[in-house]
């Protein structure tokens, strides 16, 4: 069952998709992968501190705000990514849209978990709402590295009979 899937290589599984070696089972494994722990971490509510009235109000900043962010970087990475494949052979989206998410989300999750885990324990649990933008700023940043980063491996793939052509020369 997770043999053939990729966690962690987001390279190795390029060069397979690169190579056609990527069946659409395989493919839709990593998809419902990926799904899943979007939900997993979707469920998961942290509070590691107390509210103040002050954290309230930024709260209700935050949220919003977030959502409108998240909606344009989604929006604009959704239609990056496609314009990445389009531009080259125009060929399976996607699969490499399903399979890429997963190994491509863990890496960044891990890295932006590790950032928010260490700015944690050097803040204390008293400093909410520092804490708050913080997590903020780098739930922002986790999405613009994963539509570069995703959109960087597609246009790869994409591109992969041009750079063949030209490496033959």
């Amino acid at each position: 069952m997770f043999r053939d899937v990729y966690f962690l290589n987001y390279k190795e599984l390029t060069l397979k998709l690169i190579n056609d070696e990527i069946s659409d089972f395989q493919a839709a494994k990593h998809f419902v992968f990926s799904l899943v722990l979007s939900g997993i971490t979707i469920s998961l509510p942290f509070e590691f501190t107390g509210k103040t009235l002050f954290s309230n109000y930024l709260e209700l900043v935050l949220i919003p705000l977030g959502l409108v962010c998240g909606v344009l970087i989604c929006y604009h990475g959704g239609w990056s990514l496609y314009h990445a494949n389009s531009n080259g052979d125009d060929r399976d989206f996607f699969k490499r849209i399903a399979c890429l998410t997963l190994p491509v989300s863990i890496c960044l999750g891990l890295i932006a978990s590790a950032v928010l885990f260490s700015a944690l324990l050097s803040l204390g649990f008293q400093h909410k709402s520092i804490y708050d933008v913080f997590e903020f700023i780098i739930e922002i940043i986790y999405l613009l590295a994963y539509f570069w980063l995703m959109r960087k491996c597609i246009y790869f793939i994409s591109m992969r009979e041009k750079i063949l052509s030209n490496n033959k020369m």
